[in-house]
């Protein structure tokens, strides 16, 4: 997976996140993160962790999820909350 990193998330690197993974640092600042999991879901709630600090570069099909993911809770946090408070 391909991670463009902004502020805070430039650490990831700096830490062992999985036992398979391969961090290259790429001349344009961005990262190629690799790593081997059992499926795209497990990545993806890693990267949401990290909200707006990271964006997923590739594959197509882990960007896809994410911005899925990013939409559908863009749509509950965009509405009033469910007691009225606000």
């Amino acid at each position: 997976m391909g991670i463009a990193p902004k502020g805070d998330v430039a650490h990831v690197v700096e830490d062992v996140w999985h036992k398979t993974q391969q961090v290259l640092h790429k001349e344009d600042g961005t990262l190629d993160f690799r790593v081997q999991v059992s499926g795209l879901g497990e990545i993806s709630w890693w990267v949401l962790g990290y909200g707006d600090q990271a964006e997923v570069l590739q594959p197509p099909q882990l960007r896809q999820i994410v911005a899925e993911r990013a939409a559908r809770m863009a749509q509950k946090y965009g509405q009033s909350s469910p007691d009225g408070l606000q």
